[in-house]
């Protein structure tokens, strides 16, 4: 009887060491995560600490990747431009930003046609340090803090009080 009882005692103690080290390594992944805010960016984190930063208004999209890293509350983007191979006749082959997430080989007629999207891939547009407190990302100024002020949308809507202002910081989506 105690040899039945001590096999049980120790499958019960196996089965909660296991499970306790699922728990805690399911707790140490995270998923991915999209943040936007009020101007029309969106930020996606992914797990494997690659990027995606999206920008719509109208017709218009532009878009950046890289890497990611995070020191502390501060998030750190790493943008990695993406090029496509252009192909000329007579001339030696050249790299140009591509219109889309993968590298192509193009003559300079897709080349050309690629003027006409209003959009594509520019990372200035975007900004490389962020702030992170709760569900929230900050904008981070010169000095290293972060900024909390608001500002004016890109079109000014004036009321008899003032003109009406946005919050500058990126918000989870939950």
């Amino acid at each position: 009887m105690g040899v039945v009882h001590n096999l049980r005692t120790e499958m019960r103690v196996t089965i909660i060491i296991v499970l306790t080290l699922f728990y805690v390594t399911a707790l140490g992944q995270r998923s991915n995560e999209k943040y936007q805010d009020y101007f029309g960016h969106t930020l996606v984190l992914n797990t494997d600490s690659t990027f995606r930063f999206d920008w719509r208004f109208d017709l218009i999209h532009d878009w950046a990747t890289g890497r990611w890293t995070i020191s502390g509350r501060t998030i750190d983007l790493k943008f990695i431009d993406v090029y496509d191979t252009l192909s000329r006749l007579g001339k030696s082959d050249s790299l140009v930003l591509s219109i889309d997430e993968k590298s192509n080989k193009v003559n300079e007629e897709e080349f050309a046609l690629t003027g006409l999207v209003s959009g594509g891939q520019h990372k200035d547009r975007f900004d490389n340090k962020f702030y992170q407190r709760g569900k929230r990302l900050y904008l981070i100024d010169k000095n290293g803090r972060p900024i909390r002020s608001r500002q004016r949308g890109i079109w000014p809507q004036k009321k008899w009080w003032g003109y009406k202002t946005w919050p500058t910081y990126y918000k989870r989506d939950s």
